[in-house]
């Protein structure tokens, strides 16, 4: 069965939200490290509205500790002339199936402190997962919103990116079950 899925990131530029199928994709680079396990991707794209910025995210699942996923994500403002207003957001996503069929639901949710946490559990075995995110920035002068949702708990956060700045985010989730 499918667990809520871990690694939705989202991105909105001056409210224009980024999509590949959308706008003009400038570069798009791929890699996979087997040696590091890191999974990178760089993006130069260009908003439909002409905005050129540059989207980097570096993605691990430890093979040191099975229970840890981290997601660094980098967006770099590459106008010369304005301020942009970022918003990127994070969550589990618990809409996940296999064949049309839900495994899983939500038993509940929250956050404490800088922590969102999910607890699901599967409809007929009654296996328990607990799922925890974080998710933090480097960038000054960011606010954080944590938001409740049956399908989709999130973190959000967003501020301005001043141009040549680059906002840095990180993506930590620690994932137990009952069988752990």
């Amino acid at each position: 069965a499918n667990v809520p899925d871990w690694t939705p990131l989202g991105l909105t530029i001056n409210g224009e939200r980024f999509r590949l199928d959308k706008g003009k994709l400038l570069d798009y680079n791929r890699t996979l490290d087997m040696q590091q396990g890191i999974l990178t991707r760089t993006i130069h794209w260009e908003t439909p509205n002409g905005i050129r910025v540059k989207i980097s995210s570096e993605r691990v699942a430890s093979l040191a500790d099975e229970h840890v996923g981290v997601i660094r994500y980098r967006i770099t403002n590459e106008e010369s002339n304005a301020d942009l207003d970022i918003a990127l957001w994070a969550n589990f996503n618990t809409a996940v199936g296999n064949y049309d069929l839900m495994h899983w639901e939500t038993v509940d949710q929250g956050f404490e402190g800088e922590v969102l946490w999910l607890q699901s559990e599967t409809k007929k075995s009654k296996v328990q997962l607990a799922q925890t995110m974080t998710f933090t920035t480097t960038l000054p002068r960011c606010r954080t919103e944590y938001i409740s949702s049956y399908i989709a708990p999130s973190i959000r956060i967003h501020g301005k990116l001043a141009s040549g700045e680059t906002m840095e985010a990180e993506k930590l989730v620690v994932m137990y079950t009952t069988r752990d």
